[in-house]
């Protein structure tokens, strides 16, 4: 999990944080039409997480359900990454357009095979719930150190590139070159342990021979062979049920409430990350500084967290790390705003990561318990439609929020290339950056109060979830 996460971040860092910045600034775009494109990729990617997973769901080829897409798709993810920075200024606005809206969606479509299969390893490769704590931690620091070298290392790399369009063009192609490495070396490193027929002969070579059988039988009352012949029950089970399953699963409803509202702080933070240093903090290459901090202090914030959630649990440990993120955008927001103290800002980022680095280190294993609790409470194990859900409610809040921030900047006067800025323009990225990811996790923090799945449950709905596949079976046999 730790490699692909630091794989998938030398894809994401330069398009996530530096696209929207390149098409305004560089190819001269409107900031409107940029959101626009934008906003409208995002809703289009949030189905294309869909229907990834309930491609995880239902098809597997003997290498299992999630292993062989890190072999397929880390050129091609490769190729549209470096396609993103591909825009010629010398192109019509109409052509750029639709350059970006193309060059976007193919990019776009190419992560989610990564990401969908990156996020279902922690339920499908790990079946423990703290062997899950633990994969979570290690793969949330590698991800934050990942993050730490790109996101504080590129702004230098663009300085000495020249800073211009080309310069992006450039850092893309060496930052997707790392990607596809990583990226081959998860696909070989990978092994499932969960919900495929693969993961039976993984959990035979690994725990043996008794551990593989009822993992056979787990499956057969599923309705899915070890030779891959469905079951006559299997025949009723269809993508409308699965959702109404997953809509009827409680805890997977309240899960979305925390995808939502952190979808909302990160994509407003870091939609508008690029415009608050230029204009805020004096320019872009203070981002180096900034994203330093944030992935010092969530790196810092996952290893601390790992201790807290043997004496507490993963709820709490996400409740804690909601209301501190909170109270580290509100330093950081009254440091640069009311002080004009840059010190204090950084503080305040780096209370804000502690916080978020809580969540970090729980967010997945909290899903995987929602999955458990699924297949506790009806019978089925959904791994890929439940995590694409989160996907996709993460996706529309980054949509709505990077249109609101396109549209808001246009609204107040903001045109790329300007020296200065309106006051209307500068308050309306200050309060996007700083205010609004405060409240948002505040949100989050209410929703993981609700999220009420602890270790203990969890390894008591496993068990219960053995027995009766080992009960059907015998009851079939006879």
């Amino acid at each position: 999990m730790g490699i692909i996460g630091f794989g998938y971040t030398f894809f994401e860092e330069i398009v996530t944080t530096y696209m929207q910045f390149y098409y305004t600034e560089f190819m001269l775009l409107p900031a409107a039409v940029v959101a626009s494109v934008l906003s409208i990729g995002m809703i289009i990617d949030g189905v294309t997480d869909f229907l990834m997973g309930m491609v995880i769901d239902h098809l597997q080829t003997k290498k299992g359900r999630l292993r062989q897409w890190f072999l397929w798709m880390a050129i091609p993810t490769a190729l549209a990454t470096v396609g993103v920075f591909f825009c010629q200024d010398s192109w019509s606005v109409t052509a750029k357009t639709v350059y970006l809206f193309v060059i976007y969606n193919i990019y776009c479509t190419c992560m989610t095979t990564i990401r969908m299969p990156k996020t279902t390893m922690i339920s499908m490769c790990f079946n423990d719930p703290d062997a899950r704590q633990q994969a979570n931690v290690v793969s949330g620091v590698l991800g934050q150190l990942s993050q730490l070298l790109i996101t504080s290392g590129l702004p230098l790399l663009l300085a000495a590139l020249g800073s211009t369009a080309s310069a992006y063009t450039n850092s893309s192609i060496i930052l997707s070159a790392g990607g596809i490495l990583l990226t081959m070396f998860t696909y070989a490193l990978t092994r499932e342990v969960v919900g495929s027929r693969a993961a039976v002969q993984t959990v035979r070579e690994t725990e043996g021979d008794e551990a593989a059988d009822i993992m056979e039988k787990i499956l057969a009352a599923e309705g899915e062979t070890t030779s891959g012949k469905a079951k006559d029950n299997t025949k009723k089970r269809n993508v409308f049920k699965d959702i109404g399953m997953l809509v009827a699963n409680k805890y997977w409803l309240i899960n979305m409430g925390t995808s939502l509202a952190n979808g909302v702080g990160i994509g407003f933070m870091f939609g508008v990350a690029t415009y608050f240093a230029q204009y805020t903090l004096g320019g872009v290459q203070m981002l180096a500084g900034v994203f330093g901090t944030l992935s010092i202090g969530m790196m810092v914030g996952i290893f601390f967290a790992a201790p807290v959630i043997i004496k507490l649990d993963s709820r709490m440990v996400g409740v804690i790390g909601s209301f501190v993120g909170a109270l580290g955008m509100a330093i950081a927001a009254v440091g640069i705003l009311g002080f004009n103290s840059l010190a204090m800002f950084h503080v305040g980022l780096f209370v804000r990561q502690l916080g978020t680095g809580f969540i970090m280190a729980i967010n997945g294993d909290m899903t995987a318990r929602v999955i458990d609790y699924g297949e506790w409470r009806f019978g089925y194990r959904i791994d890929g439609l439940a995590f694409s859900g989160s996907a996709v409610m993460s996706k529309i809040m980054s949509a709505a929020a990077t249109a609101i921030l396109g549209f808001t900047l246009t609204a107040v006067g903001y045109q790329g290339g300007m020296a200065e800025l309106p006051a209307a323009a500068l308050n309306a990225i200050n309060n996007m950056f700083l205010w609004v990811p405060c409240v948002a996790l505040v949100v989050s923090g209410i929703f993981y109060i609700m999220l009420n799945l602890s270790n203990k449950r969890v390894a008591e709905m496993r068990a219960e979830i053995a027995a009766r596949a080992l009960k059907k079976t015998e009851n079939t046999e006879i």
